[in-house]
């Protein structure tokens, strides 16, 4: 048990992305504030560590009395947070008492999508959704947002280099129902398979023979990063919900006129469409 403190250690623990639940400690510190006129180093007055990974950062300190005995109360802050939220650790409970003894904040917000925004396509938004009479679906990606860009790229335009830029990686995935069948097709274009290019303004897709209407479902994923999978910590993504297209065409029509809601792939954040949360 812990009797007069003398000093604090503290530690950062980043979870990285969004669904890897790969957890980055660093060591914990040396204890502070000290200053000893025999020791030869410079005293150690604060705290201080920057956080280089992506991520949700959880940091705690711990106290140390003059016996060299440390408050081991939060052993492992990441699992401890998380227990509370998860409703694992109850308020009843005399440890839930300890959750503001973490300080948890994120590094690197995921980028968001304007679909509030009158011109995005597909629209979802108030309840409105487009109709489309030909196979080709609008879509605009060029309404993308990122409040504190991970990653910048400097590109080079005839050997003259111009302004940097913020990483966009995005991510198609159109669905619906295979012609003729009641089975679920799925198309993702080549040139929107987490591809990366930070000026993407593109106007439409088109919808091939072999999916067939009314409904249609586009996934969207947008990522401030490269590879986020092979090196996590890179940055982070945001997958929205499915959004719903009316699609009607003169294709054959043997399935049922609704098609039911395709689930959310693995890995996807769920998130609200207006969400602008990490």
């Amino acid at each position: 048990m812990i009797r007069s403190p003398v000093g604090l250690h503290f530690q950062i623990a980043v979870k990285l992305g969004d669904s890897t639940s790969i957890v980055s400690s660093l060591p914990e510190s040396q204890i502070y504030p000290f200053s000893e006129p025999a020791f030869v180093a410079e005293p150690h007055i604060g705290g201080y560590q920057g956080v280089r990974q992506a991520g949700r950062a959880y940091a705690i300190q711990r106290s140390e009395d003059g016996d060299k005995i440390k408050d081991k109360r939060i052993e492992d802050p990441v699992a401890f947070v998380d227990s509370i939220e998860r409703g694992l650790i109850p308020p009843g409970s005399p440890r839930y008492a300890l959750r503001d003894k973490v300080i948890t904040f994120y590094v690197d917000r995921a980028p968001y999508l304007a679909l509030d925004d009158a011109d995005f396509h597909p629209k979802h938004r108030g309840g409105q959704e487009d109709t489309i009479y030909t196979r080709y679906l609008p879509l605009t990606l060029s309404k993308v947002t990122d409040d504190d860009p991970f990653q910048k790229e400097q590109p080079s335009v005839g050997g003259a280099e111009s302004p940097t830029r913020p990483i966009f990686r995005f991510s198609v995935v159109i669905r619906g129902r295979r012609t003729g069948t009641n089975e679920e097709a799925v198309y993702v274009p080549d040139e929107l398979n987490r591809k990366i290019d930070t000026n993407v303004d593109w106007n439409t897709i088109r919808v091939p023979e072999y999916i067939s209407g009314p409904d249609l479902w586009v996934d969207i994923e947008v990522c401030d990063c490269k590879d986020c999978e092979t090196f996590p910590g890179q940055g982070r993504c945001r997958r929205y919900p499915p959004i719903h297209v009316t699609m009607l065409v003169a294709d054959p029509q043997t399935a049922p006129s609704r098609a039911r809601s395709p689930s959310i792939a693995p890995g996807s954040s769920g998130e609200s469409s207006r969400s602008r949360t990490p």
